[in-house]
């Protein structure tokens, strides 16, 4: 962690004596973390652009992406030794850090790797998804493509369930009186919409995908219809021989 927790003073619980190189400290800390964060998030961006997610056809297509754990892995080891150094204001501090970092990775990697959607005119379409083809068949998402959502997807759902876990522990580690200010709902609504946009890409493309034969079973309908309807205009009224 290089000089993200260096001390500039011996802790003690009885002296005071050190409180000014602490709090020097405690600035450090903050002020490391947020730079070090912002190099870890631009790190993960130029990793996903190299590497791109799980691939299709292995065990791991549609899997969370590593990148989220070691976020909340770096997340974890700065707020114990924050905590060891005050469980104050400087943990609210770094809370707010957190909040900025978890909604960078909700925008940068998750809902900004989701297949893009273009404006034409007054409404949306999914380029990859609405696109007309010849006839009225209907571009859908490649198995790549799915595999990405799907990724993000899981992504998505970890990066909710372990934000709910970390303002958790963030309320157990800070003083009672400051517990009201630990607030991570902000930035668990913002995975839940790119869970909901994730999921409403996957129904557009089954809808996509089922269109065709929902278009033949109609038109089949159709003509048993009217084959009906002449069959039994060919009939001879009752009584009549």
């Amino acid at each position: 962690m290089g000089s993200l927790w260096r001390r500039r003073g011996k802790l003690s619980g009885k002296s005071t004596t050190v409180q000014g190189p602490i709090n020097i400290a405690l600035l450090d800390v903050n002020s490391d973390d947020s730079a070090n964060l912002g190099e870890l998030i631009d790190r993960f961006v130029a990793d996903f652009k190299a590497q791109g997610p799980p691939k299709p056809n292995t065990d791991e297509g549609g899997a969370v992406l590593p990148s989220c754990a070691d976020l909340f892995v770096y997340y974890k080891k700065c707020m114990v030794q924050c905590s060891q150094l005050s469980t104050g204001e400087p943990m609210i501090a770094l809370t707010t850090i957190f909040q900025k970092y978890l909604r960078e990775y909700a925008w940068k990697i998750l809902s900004g790797n989701l297949p893009k959607t273009t404006s034409s005119g007054g409404g949306l379409t999914i380029s990859s998804l609405l696109k007309e083809k010849e006839g009225s068949e209907v571009a859908k998402f490649t198995l790549e493509e799915l595999c990405l959502i799907c990724s993000i997807l899981s992504t998505a759902e970890y990066c909710l369930a372990t934000t709910q876990q970390l303002e958790e522990k963030l309320k157990e580690k800070v003083d009672v009186s400051l517990t009201e200010r630990i607030n991570l709902t902000g930035e668990m609504d913002t995975f839940s919409t790119v869970i909901s946009s994730s999921i409403q890409l996957l129904v557009q493309d089954l809808d996509a995908a089922c269109d065709p034969a929902l278009t033949a079973m109609s038109k089949l309908l159709q003509a048993l219809q009217r084959l009906k309807h002449r069959l039994g205009g060919e009939r001879s009224p009752p009584g009549v021989s």
